[in-house]
């Protein structure tokens, strides 16, 4: 009995790996709103990108609702959020960016998505 408790104690608390942590997520409305108003923009297949200069990487992924109901909405921010944690490497300077997503074609593949943040990011590092 000690035995098992003790594993699923371990289990409980190892960190999950690979994932971007919660705290470098935008949620204030005085952290977005100059970025999308005073912010540098450049656009990709389907988003568009509102970045500045920042001490630390921080992030935020705008779905609208006219981009489908809840699920689909959830499934577009987990590709394009395993698409920044991905390509974070590439950035070499820290930027707060809001990732405003227009349009996407349900059938996308994630690969697609990748090459675009990708390309975005090295477009960023450039500047």
């Amino acid at each position: 009995m000690s035995q098992r408790t003790g594993i699923l104690q371990d289990s409980g608390s190892q960190k999950r790996g690979g994932r971007l942590p919660r705290r470098l997520t935008l949620s204030h409305n005085n952290d977005v709103r100059p970025l999308l108003y005073k912010g540098k923009r450049m656009s990709g297949k389907g988003f568009t990108v509102s970045f500045g200069w920042s001490e630390q990487f921080r992030y935020m992924i705008i779905v609208p609702k006219r981009l489908g109901n809840a699920p689909r909405r959830n499934r577009i921010r987990r590709l394009y959020r395993e698409a920044i944690r991905l390509n974070r490497k590439l950035l070499t300077k820290n930027v707060r960016m809001a990732l405003i997503v227009r349009e996407l074609d349900p059938a996308t593949e994630f690969q697609a998505v990748d090459a675009e943040i990708a390309r975005i990011y090295e477009a960023i590092g450039r500047l």
